[in-house]
């Protein structure tokens, strides 16, 4: 058993790795999409991540997917930080609930995954892309976030399709999920001669 960020006894909590935040050079760059409120934690959203989600859901935009996001959890000068770096086991479902019946064998191996810790990852939610739900969670989408992502650093991303709606979901307090911002970082590609 390890303790919450707070000091209260909690399971399974990862404490933020010391690490300086990315800052805009003339490698890539960050562009703020949504809230500028954190809630002290700032999210990190790399281009690829987001433009794979999109389109792998634009692609049968009638089906639903869904996976588990990947990356980091830091702590910086400026606080505690998220980077969502990748995403593993995306595959087509029949719906939430019955992903519910199956997410917690399935989120309980991603936790312990020896290549995931190898390459310095750590599971940090879930994505879901269904149509119509405009980028935002409905009941089952609670229940699941709720029980088996409930720590300070998961994340929910949900995806409409056929709208092109997208909604980055975090828990700030006692069962109380918030639509977030993040900082998309785009690499820049250069041309040197």
């Amino acid at each position: 058993m390890t303790d919450h960020i707070d000091g209260t006894p909690g399971s399974e909590l990862v404490l933020p790795v010391p690490k300086a935040p990315f800052l805009p050079d003339d490698r890539f760059s960050i562009q703020r999409i949504g809230s500028t409120d954190n809630y002290d934690l700032t999210v990190y959203l790399f281009h690829d991540v987001i433009e794979e989600l999109l389109f792998t859901a634009q692609f049968q935009p009638a089906l639903k997917t869904a996976g588990f996001l990947t990356g980091g959890y830091y702590a910086g000068p400026a606080g505690r930080y998220v980077e969502l770096r990748g995403f593993q086991d995306s595959s087509v479902i029949d719906s939430v609930r019955a992903f519910s019946r199956t997410i917690g064998m399935d989120w309980a191996r991603l936790r312990h995954d020896r290549d995931l810790q190898e390459s310095g990852l750590v599971p940090l939610g879930w994505f879901l892309s269904k149509p119509d739900c405009l980028g935002k969670p409905g009941p089952y989408e609670l229940i699941n976030h709720l029980t088996y992502f409930n720590l300070p650093y998961h994340f929910c991303l949900l995806i409409d399709p056929l709208r092109q709606v997208l909604g980055l979901y975090r828990q700030v307090d006692k069962g109380r999920l918030v639509n977030v911002g993040f900082n998309l970082i785009k690499t820049i590609q250069t041309n040197e001669d």
